[in-house]
């Protein structure tokens, strides 16, 4: 691990850096080892490419025909090229030529509820898992330590319809546990209080992917 990285994780615990065949950084929390930062491949297991979908119409294209898609945030100056990752809709990752890279998973909803639970709880495990040392979150943020290593940063959404929303202000985690027939448990985390919440997102909205192993 270079001297930057080094001082960018100097208070999370247990990162890893990859290995050669792993390209993924990683941190153990608990009795898990999470990445520790957002999926952005543009392939599937297979070697298929995702429909990368920057435009709105052709986003809700995809999304009323059930078919895969993923966008990318182009970032802003005051961003300091901070690397969001990808967003995904629910089609990617349910895609029988697999979205989460060899030797890791789609996070269950059972996953995150351990992960909450070795993070000091829904209430307040905000704390722990949110970075710290930015100013990526908007201001006034609740204070963060980032204490697991897991490093979310607030990569906002895009809804359906295309129309991209919260960046800055909110962090959103795909689950691979079905909430209704339309949507999909998500886990947001806000820059206004320390707690995680559990919410049904629809499958045709773009979110962040963290796998888990």
């Amino acid at each position: 691990m270079n001297e930057n990285a080094k001082n960018e994780h100097e208070n999370t615990a247990g990162l890893r850096n990859p290995s050669a065949e792993d390209r993924f950084h990683s941190v153990q929390i608990g009795g898990q080892e999470w990445m520790a930062g957002n999926l952005d491949v543009g392939t599937f297991l297979n070697g298929d490419s995702i429909n990368l979908v920057q435009e709105g119409r052709e986003w809700e294209h995809c999304a009323r025909n059930a078919i895969p898609a993923m966008c990318r945030y182009t970032g802003h100056e005051d961003d300091g090229g901070t690397d969001f990752g990808a967003l995904y809709n629910w089609y990617a990752l349910i895609d029988p030529r697999g979205l989460a890279p060899r030797s890791w998973r789609l996070p269950s909803d059972d996953d995150w509820q351990q992960l909450i639970a070795s993070s000091g709880g829904a209430e307040y495990c905000g704390t722990a898992l949110k970075m710290e040392g930015n100013d990526l979150w908007m201001s006034p943020s609740a204070r963060s330590s980032n204490a697991s290593g897991f490093s979310a940063l607030p990569a906002g959404m895009r809804d359906m319809y295309g129309i991209d929303a919260h960046r800055n202000t909110y962090a959103y985690f795909w689950s691979a546990t079905m909430a209704s027939q339309y949507s999909a448990w998500i886990y947001m985390l806000g820059y206004f209080d320390i707690a995680i919440h559990r919410l049904g997102g629809a499958i045709g909205s773009g979110f962040s992917v963290r796998c888990v192993r």
